[in-house]
């Protein structure tokens, strides 16, 4: 129920920034979806990927102060409940 509820409020952020952004430029929707479906995907995908440039730049910050050696991460995507249904649509 909860991966439901986040499809749910993902289509509707989607689809009003879509429609919201279209009304500014005072043009159809369909002119924007590819953009705005395009937008969505990158930021969904860095916020949900591990083991990538952020991942190393913070652990390597870390280790810079503390002395410490972390373990390097493997890079690694797990598309969750709110990346499949935009994938969909764009």
């Amino acid at each position: 129920m909860k991966n439901i509820g986040l499809i749910i409020i993902t289509l509707c952020v989607i689809f009003g920034a879509n429609w919201g952004i279209a009304s500014m430029f005072d043009a159809e929707w369909i002119e924007f979806s590819f953009l705005i479906g395009l937008v969505f995907v990158v930021i969904i995908w860095f916020f949900t990927s591990s083991g990538g440039y952020t991942t190393n730049l913070v652990r390597m910050s870390v280790q810079s102060q503390t002395g410490m050696k972390m373990e390097e991460e493997k890079k690694q995507f797990t598309p969750l409940s709110f990346f499949i249904p935009q994938l969909v649509i764009w």
